[in-house]
C-alpha cells in the first residue's frame, strides 16, 4: 500500500475502531490490586494491550480531523502512546 502523500486531507468516513479504552485500562489496573508477587508481567502486558489500543484511537483522530489543532492534539496523543514499546520492552528484559 502507498503511503499517503503529505498534503491529503481527512479521511472522510473512515470507520472510528471500537472505543475498549475503559475496559482496557481496568485490566491494567487489575493486577496492582493483586498480592502476587509475579503480577508485574501481566501489569506490562495490559499496559501494552491499552497503549496499543490508545495510539489506534489517536491515530483516528488524526486521521479524520478537519482542523489542524485537532490533527497536531491527536499526534501527540498518539506518540504519547508509544508506552507500548516501553512496556514490552520491560517485559523482554525480565526473559
Amino acid at each position: 500500500m502507498a503511503a499517503p502523500s503529505s498534503n491529503a486531507g481527512p479521511v472522510v468516513g473512515a470507520p472510528a475502531p471500537a472505543d475498549s479504552w475503559m475496559l482496557l485500562w481496568f485490566e491494567v489496573m487489575k493486577p496492582l490490586m493483586s498480592a502476587a508477587t509475579d503480577r508485574g508481567e501481566p501489569h506490562l502486558q495490559a499496559m501494552v494491550a491499552f497503549a496499543n489500543h490508545a495510539q489506534e484511537l489517536a491515530l483516528h483522530r488524526a486521521q479524520t480531523a478537519t482542523e489542524p489543532a485537532v490533527q497536531r492534539v491527536a499526534i501527540a496523543d498518539w506518540d504519547a502512546a508509544s508506552t507500548s514499546v516501553m512496556s514490552a520492552d520491560g517485559i523482554s528484559v525480565k526473559h
